[in-house]
């Protein structure tokens, strides 16, 4: 796909130390004993302290990703975040995150739900990768972070998507690699804006400003219009953007050695790898642990598979989300 491949160089992730167990949250919102694992699959996820921003989980993984990678500052030359809690609607958080960093290089917020670290994902290769010949600065990287701290978005008495999330942030920093194997090999990005209503946040943006009626009647709050209509269109989407990435490369699934999908639960990441024909066995989660971060998951995920030894040289890897918007990305790549 590029002149040059573009490798992950290195890995990071930031939990919140404070862990909320699905029996706890059943006892709140009284529910039978199980009943969260029985749906989701979720057993606990990590929640932060109400001054916790999520530019301070996007600071500590960002730090981790790039000790992994072993980098200087100074060769980053992006720092791209995705995030849908930003510490501010105005200003934009990156440019904090890359300051707390000691980085100077351009930064920017992008907001594309679940699928926004793939779409992060997406630029940062294209930015790596087509800058042209004699552009690119030795050891030249991007950082990018996904990064939520969904804890302040979410109803804690709606039993619709209270179970479902959880805070945290990943990252990983990547890099030109010449002569490598290694890199991508396809992407795909997606969206329906048809579907934009199925999970959203209603007041708080420029349709409707937050006021105080907004506070009082929860507007501020995410809500799920239907969860059974959103589970089939996600699993729909995220399942023809694998597809689509898998087609335009020529890789079949059995070639396929880790799935990693988007952590939104036990059903669509199992559903979506059985219509994709990828076995159980080879994919990877974490929402048992840490629930649904968002844009977070997938870097999260890739954190501890490779901190594990899971992933190794050469293994192809396929990331699959789906968010609200409705958006939807799969990333294959070779690992490198």
């Amino acid at each position: 796909m590029s002149r040059v491949p573009v490798c992950i160089a290195g890995t990071g992730l930031c939990a919140p130390a404070r862990v909320v167990t699905s029996e706890l949250l059943e006892r709140s919102l009284a529910l039978e004993s199980g009943w969260i694992a029985r749906r989701t699959g979720i057993l606990e996820r990590r929640i932060a302290l109400p001054d916790t921003a999520v530019s301070d989980l996007a600071v500590s993984a960002g730090e981790v990703a790039m000790q992994a990678a072993g980098i200087e500052r100074s060769a980053v030359s992006l720092l791209v975040l995705a995030t849908s809690t930003p510490d501010h609607p105005l200003p934009p958080t990156a440019p904090s995150v890359a300051a707390r960093l000691g980085l100077r290089a351009p930064a920017f917020d992008l907001g594309a739900a679940c699928s926004g670290f793939l779409y992060g994902y997406a630029v940062a290769e294209r930015w790596l990768a087509g800058r042209g010949p004699g552009m690119h600065a030795q050891g030249e990287a991007v950082l990018v972070i996904g990064a939520n701290v969904l804890s302040h978005r979410v109803n804690w008495a709606d039993r619709d998507t209270a179970p479902l999330f959880g805070d945290g942030a990943g990252a990983v920093v990547l890099r030109l690699a010449p002569g490598s194997s290694g890199g991508v090999l396809g992407m795909d990005l997606a969206s329906d804006g048809e579907l934009w209503r199925e999970i959203h946040v209603p007041a708080g943006g420029s349709r409707r400003p937050v006021t105080a009626e907004a506070v009082r009647t929860s507007e501020t709050l995410m809500v799920m219009e239907d969860g059974r209509r959103l589970f089939r269109h996600a699993l729909r989407a995220l399942v023809a953007s694998a597809k689509r990435v898998l087609a335009s490369t020529g890789v079949t699934p059995s070639e396929i050695r880790w799935f990693v999908p988007h952590q939104a639960g036990s059903r669509l990441i199992h559903d979506a790898a059985t219509a994709i024909g990828i076995p159980r066995e080879r994919v990877i989660a974490t929402f048992e642990r840490y629930g649904n971060t968002s844009a977070a998951s997938i870097p999260m995920t890739l954190h501890e598979a490779v901190t594990a030894g899971q992933i190794r040289r050469d293994d192809l890897i396929l990331l699959a989300a789906v968010g609200a918007g409705m958006t939807a990305a799969s990333v294959l790549l070779r690992w490198n």
